[in-house]
């Protein structure tokens, strides 16, 4: 089951520099809390009206290498993000640690939260 969760978070950071809003979308939970290392926060539509509309434009997300914990039907992820992004038209080197939070919704398995963290090293 890890092998599952550690696809989707490859798939997520594939659909997030393709700017694939349709992939994420189906990969998001409708209750998604996506906090940012700026301190913003989104729901799902705000964060997919943000991609839509280039206010956050990820040019290179490097392959996640989670480390996936699972618990029933919550799947916690523990990752390190590393992408460059242009946000509001300016450009950011984004190096942190991030805790993902998938849970099981109608059988499937969904993005549900994320909060990162300055990175340790």
């Amino acid at each position: 089951m890890t092998g599952e969760i550690e696809a989707l978070e490859r798939q997520r950071a594939e659909a997030m520099q393709a700017g694939d809003v349709d992939t994420l979308d189906a990969l998001i939970s409708d209750k998604l809390i996506y906090l940012h290392s700026s301190g913003g926060r989104d729901g799902k539509e705000s964060y997919l009206g943000n991609l839509r509309s280039g206010t956050i434009d990820y040019k290179r997300v490097a392959p996640p290498e989670p480390e996936v914990h699972i618990a029933g039907d919550t799947a916690i992820v523990f990752g390190r993000m590393n992408a460059d992004v242009v946000r509001d038209g300016k450009p950011l080197a984004l190096d942190y640690d991030y805790l993902a939070v998938y849970a099981r919704e109608d059988g499937r398995w969904r993005f549900l939260a994320f909060q990162p963290r300055p990175s340790a090293g």
